[in-house]
């Protein structure tokens, strides 16, 4: 199939769905098991269907309630968001027969002969459907913007014949399998990889032959000339501040601290101690407000594993929470920590194992990547 050869019609939307807005439903009814499963916006917030999260039920519903009731194949859509962000617009099918109720502020749209669900599904994530949706918002309480279902019957579509839609929603739903096959295949990756960690450190962890600062030099190199990229340390890694924060960033930061290859830094994260090695051999900056040290006479690899395992007991022994000062690390009790470090050889050992972990999980993520990337291609030129 190419895409020159596909031939469209463009119709209305409400020629192709019946659609009618989500059930009324008021929180305080809202339990936490009952029969029915309600299905908020925030559910689909992350752009798939995810029932896990804050999930919500009701034990019995309305008569004229009855049509909210998702069915295979039924689509939803959330139709509230925030000026200034597209975040609404959201849409997932519904791939099983369960006992789901939609709430208010979305959409059920059930298609008709004249349109096959999965197709249906994937032109509400193109530009040609968003960009309607996004024009056609109106204000509504406080930074909210809403899409009514009057203005959602008029929205246009561009409609191929059933079995060019059926190839088209089938093809790209394979290509979702795929992708959520790949997800999977790197969350066990993930997971493998902690195992391990786990069970290389844990049976020795008790046991004491050094102190953190053995094998670390505290000092401070500030980026006067204003040279180097900043990153910041958290839950991820070491990662550069433009690949994290959408807003536009200062311009000065002759204050910061340069960082060099493997050049440890903590800080104090939201919820635990933010401790990052950069191991790759790259110079970058950070806020003043980390502490940097150099690594001496351990491998930088090896300390780096061995502190995400210590990193949860680190942080509830030395963070300090104050109703003054707010929260800080106690650098002086944390650099006094008693640690268990292997030898030199069996270092290296750890360290060569993690790096080809590392390197397979590396390559899965390119994977998953590229099928995105497919993804987004076909969405945007086979759906003109």
């Amino acid at each position: 199939m190419r895409f020159e050869d596909i031939h469209y019609t463009r119709v209305k939307l409400c020629d192709v769905c019946d659609i009618v807005g989500g059930c009324a439903i008021d929180s305080k009814d809202m339990r936490s098991s009952g029969k029915y499963q309600v299905i908020k916006m925030g559910n689909l917030y992350n752009g798939m269907l995810d029932l896990n999260r804050n999930p919500s039920f009701i034990n019995e519903i309305q008569q004229n309630a009855k049509n909210y009731i998702l069915k295979y194949g039924d689509i939803v859509l959330t139709l509230t968001g925030t000026q200034g962000k597209r975040d609404y617009g959201f849409s997932a099918i519904i791939s099983e027969n369960k006992n789901l109720i939609l709430n208010q502020r979305c959409a059920l749209l059930r298609t008709n002969l004249k349109c096959y669900d999965k197709y249906l599904y994937y032109f509400l994530k193109t530009s040609l459907f968003l960009n309607q949706f996004f024009t056609s918002s109106i204000g509504g309480t406080g930074n909210q913007t809403n899409v009514s279902i009057k203005a959602l019957n008029n929205f246009n579509i561009c409609l191929p014949t059933k079995d060019e839609q059926i190839k088209i929603g089938d093809f790209l739903f394979l290509i979702d399998q795929r992708i959520d096959t790949q997800s999977k295949i790197i969350e066990d990756l993930e997971s493998k990889i902690e195992w391990i960690r786990n069970e290389i450190f844990k049976k020795n962890y008790k046991s004491f032959n050094h102190s953190l600062s053995d094998y670390l030099s505290e000092y401070t190199e500030r980026n006067v000339n204003n040279f180097y990229t900043p990153v910041a340390v958290g839950k991820y890694g070491i990662r550069k501040r433009e690949e994290i924060y959408s807003k536009e960033l200062a311009a000065d930061y002759s204050k910061n601290k340069v960082i060099r290859q493997n050049t440890l830094i903590i800080g104090m994260g939201s919820t635990q101690i933010d401790i990052g090695i950069l191991l790759i051999d790259e110079n970058y900056c950070v806020s003043p407000a980390y502490t940097t040290y150099k690594i001496k006479n351990i491998n930088a690899s090896y300390l780096n594993e061995l502190l995400i395992f210590l990193n949860p007991l680190l942080s509830k022994k030395y963070m300090i929470i104050s109703s003054r000062q707010g929260k800080s690390v106690n650098k002086d009790e944390l650099l006094a920590h008693k640690i268990f470090v292997h030898t030199n050889e069996i270092q290296i050992k750890i360290a060569e194992l993690f790096h080809f972990l590392y390197a397979k999980i590396k390559k899965e993520k390119d994977i998953l990547e590229l099928y995105k990337k497919q993804k987004a291609y076909l969405l945007k030129n086979m759906f003109i």
